[in-house]
């Protein structure tokens, strides 16, 4: 993951920690310097309303990937 070209985030434990690789920074923004290891509801909480239900839906066992999403690929 650290190594990957492409932004690429983790979330860890009943907390959703954010850890993510250095591609992903562009899209925390002006969050990127605080972000590390915070509970992803906190570091995304405008967006928890859109976000959120992907984190439930991993949380259930479902893999995500967001490759469409961020680059616009088919």
């Amino acid at each position: 993951m650290l190594g990957s070209a492409f932004p690429a985030s983790l979330a860890w434990g009943e907390e959703l920690s954010l850890f993510f690789n250095d591609a992903y920074v562009p899209l925390l923004g002006n969050k990127a310097a605080s972000a590390l290891g915070q509970p992803m509801q906190a570091v995304w909480k405008a967006a928890w309303e859109s976000v959120g239900p992907y984190a439930q839906r991993v949380l259930a066992g479902e893999s995500f990937g967001a490759v469409t999403f961020c680059y616009g690929w088919v």
